[in-house]
């Protein structure tokens, strides 16, 4: 089983921004924000999915997308941002740390070519995702400030980031209270790091849900991974505690 991920950046970023002048925040948000929004769109399209990296430096899950369909991709947004050099690289390797390290070893060695690298072979196979949320943060609300809550959600998500990272895995935090994970290893590997941390998490005062998900695609493996963190709320109203499912 192989992990396929697609890095697209901005290239030139930081000397492309300081010719706006120093009344540029305003625009290079919207632009951010923008950008994601349309390479979600084209991405998921075609079964992938997005994840914000660095607002210039997006990582997509593109298990099932051959390089005619990441090309595709590539083509439908990168005329809306014609104000910006947007590049693209996908890499191809046993997990999705590694494929990101082909990614951008495959985008240092481009040049100037918009959509570089190699796709897998027959796509990469199946896809694997993990859907998570904590657990009781509304009940926060009322001891905690938002701004305080963000801190703490922040700091849990950079333990998450490391927790994974050292286990060749790629964690990113989706607003609100949810994170999604690309992780490595098989079903049993899966489980047991999604418990650890869980475990983890649970003796720091801030518990996390764990749904997990497979699929042909990162967009079908992400879709399974929120049913099964759905069907841990359904088991809690039915009086049955759990924290990581997979739903059949």
């Amino acid at each position: 089983m192989s992990s396929q991920v697609c890095v697209v950046r901005i290239a030139g970023y930081g000397p492309w921004t300081l010719g706006l002048g120093s009344d540029r925040e305003h625009r290079l948000q919207a632009l951010q924000a923008t950008l994601y929004a349309t390479l979600q769109g084209a991405f998921s399209e075609r079964g992938g999915l997005v994840f914000q990296n660095r607002a210039d430096e997006l990582f997509a899950l593109t298990n099932g997308m051959d390089m005619p369909a990441h090309e595709a991709a590539m083509g439908e947004v990168a005329p809306r941002f014609g104000e910006v050099d947007l590049r693209a690289a996908v890499g191809c390797a046993a997990g999705p740390l590694a494929a990101s390290r082909a990614a951008h070893a495959a985008s240092l060695a481009a040049g100037e070519a918009r959509t570089c690298g190699e796709a897998c072979e027959g796509g990469a196979g199946e896809a694997t995702v993990l859907h998570m949320d904590v657990d009781g943060l509304s009940a926060r609300r009322r001891e905690s400030s938002p701004y305080e809550i963000s801190a703490s959600i922040y700091s849990l998500y950079a333990d998450m980031a490391r927790f994974y990272l050292a286990r060749g895995g790629l964690a990113f935090f989706m607003g609100g209270d949810n994170f999604m994970v690309v992780p490595d290893g098989d079903a049993a590997a899966v489980r047991r790091d999604a418990s650890e941390l869980v475990a983890s998490s649970v003796r720091l005062g801030l518990g996390l849900n764990c749904g997990i998900g497979r699929g042909t695609t990162a967009r079908g493996a992400a879709a399974a991974a929120t049913r099964s963190l759905d069907e841990i709320r359904r088991l809690r109203k039915g009086g049955t505690a759990e924290r990581v499912h997979e739903a059949p």
